[in-house]
């Protein structure tokens, strides 16, 4: 399993502990060599994965100079006197440039999320 997730390595290894404790009847359809097998390969992968370090996220430092970035390239584009609708523009397109960086997909209707 390469890059596996969380959830993916506890089903992976709750099905093969299922399987070898013979709480799956499928597991009573296996060799006892195969029910090891698969127990100890789901264990492995579990191994390896707690041994990797946790993925971190962009720092506080670099997600402020992302936006202030963002926000002075919008501001930069504008020709004229600024509006307020031109001010929230470009802290729009500040925080639309964190969270971009965080990975998380920006609202880009403008509307509230119905979610919470």
């Amino acid at each position: 399993m390469s890059n596996p997730t969380f959830r993916a390595l506890c089903a992976e290894l709750l099905t093969a502990i299922q399987l070898y404790t013979q709480l799956n009847p499928a597991g009573s359809k296996m060799s006892a060599f195969d029910l090891t097998a698969k127990l100890m390969d789901a264990m492995a992968a579990t191994n390896a994965a707690l041994a990797q370090p946790e993925p971190q996220g962009p720092t506080d430092e670099k997600l402020t100079l992302v936006y202030a970035y963002a926000v002075a390239a919008a501001v930069d584009n504008k020709r004229g006197p600024l509006k307020p609708e031109d001010v929230e523009a470009a802290q729009l397109a500040g925080l639309r440039a964190v969270l971009a960086l965080c990975g998380t997909p920006a609202n880009t209707t403008g509307e509230e999320n119905s979610d919470g």
